[in-house]
C-alpha cells in the first residue's frame, strides 16, 4: 500500500517524503493489525484536503496558511501513527514472551506416595551417557577393563543382580574380569541410555536398558535383559550401581 497525499490536481504532496511514507506503512502493516484505522485515518486526510481546496482561494495569504496549517496536521499525524504502530508492535512482543514463557508450564499431578529420593528430574549430561556406555558396556564386550579407574570412583558401591555387594574400584574391577574370563563371546545390545539430573538433590544418573547374549566355555548361550543405574559424583565418575536383570536361558 502506498501512501498519497492529494491537494488540488491530486500530485504527489512531496516526492521527498514518498519513500518515507511508504516506508511507514510497511512498517504499521507489518507490526500492527491496524489497517482498517490507517485506511480510514488516510481517507480523512484526503476529504479534508479536498475541502480545503474547495474552499480556499489561491490568493497568496490563503495558499501560505493552508501550506502552515497543512504541514503541522501532517506531522501530527504521523507522529500519532508511529506511536501507535510501536505501542502495537510492544504489545505483540510481550505477548509473545509472555506465551514462550508459560507454554511450558505444566501443573503438578499429585502422587499416590511420598518419594524417598526425588520427583525433580530434567536432562542430565549426555557425556555421562557415553561414558557408561564405553566402561560398562563395549569394555565388558570387548574385554578390554583395563581402563575402570578413569571413570569409577574410588569409592564406589555396586549392587549386581547376583544380589552380591561391591565396594571399592580394585574390587570391581577384579570382579568383572572374572565374570568376563568365563564368556568365549558377549553381545550387547543397547535398547536406551537417559542421562537425568536431580534438581533437588544435584545429581547425576544414567540409566541403561540393555540385553544380553553370552556364550561360556562350554558353548552354552545365556540370554538376559538388564537395567543398570548409575549415580555420577561431583569428580564426573560413576560411585554408585544398581543392576537389575531378567534372565532367559537356552537349553
Amino acid at each position: 500500500m502506498c501512501l498519497f497525499l492529494r491537494l488540488g490536481s491530486g500530485s504527489c504532496l512531496n516526492h521527498k517524503h514518498h519513500g518515507s511514507a511508504t516506508f511507514l506503512i510497511f512498517f504499521l502493516r507489518k507490526y500492527t493489525k491496524a489497517e482498517k484505522n490507517i485506511i480510514t485515518i488516510l481517507s480523512f486526510i484526503h476529504t479534508f484536503a479536498d475541502y480545503l481546496h474547495r474552499t480556499l482561494s489561491y490568493s497568496p495569504i490563503h495558499f501560505h496558511l493552508f501550506f502552515h496549517l497543512k504541514q503541522i496536521f501532517m506531522r501530527k499525524m504521523f507522529l500519532f501513527i508511529m506511536i501507535a504502530g510501536t505501542l502495537a508492535a510492544c504489545n505483540h512482543d510481550t505477548k509473545v514472551a509472555d506465551s514462550s514463557e508459560t507454554k511450558d508450564v505444566k501443573p503438578a499431578v499429585p502422587l499416590p506416595y511420598k518419594l524417598a529420593y526425588s520427583s525433580s528430574f530434567e536432562m542430565g549430561n549426555p557425556e555421562y551417557s557415553a561414558m557408561i556406555l564405553q566402561g560398562s558396556w563395549k569394555d565388558w564386550e570387548n574385554n578390554t577393563m583395563d581402563n575402570m579407574k578413569s571413570w569409577v570412583a574410588d569409592t564406589i558401591l555396586a549392587f549386581h543382580s547376583d544380589n552380591s555387594m561391591i565396594k571399592g574400584v580394585d574390587s570391581l574391577t577384579a570382579r568383572w574380569k572374572r565374570g568376563r574370563a568365563g564368556y568365549t563371546s558377549v553381545i550387547d545390545t543397547v535398547h536406551s541410555v537417559v542421562p537425568l539430573y536431580s534438581t533437588d538433590k544435584k545429581e547425576n544418573w544414567v540409566l541403561v536398558w540393555a540385553t544380553e547374549i553370552n556364550t561360556d566355555t562350554k558353548g552354552t548361550i545365556d540370554t538376559m535383559d538388564l537395567m543398570e543405574t548409575w549415580r555420577i559424583n561431583k569428580d564426573g565418575k560413576a560411585d554408585r550401581l544398581y543392576q537389575y536383570d531378567r534372565h532367559t536361558r537356552k537349553k
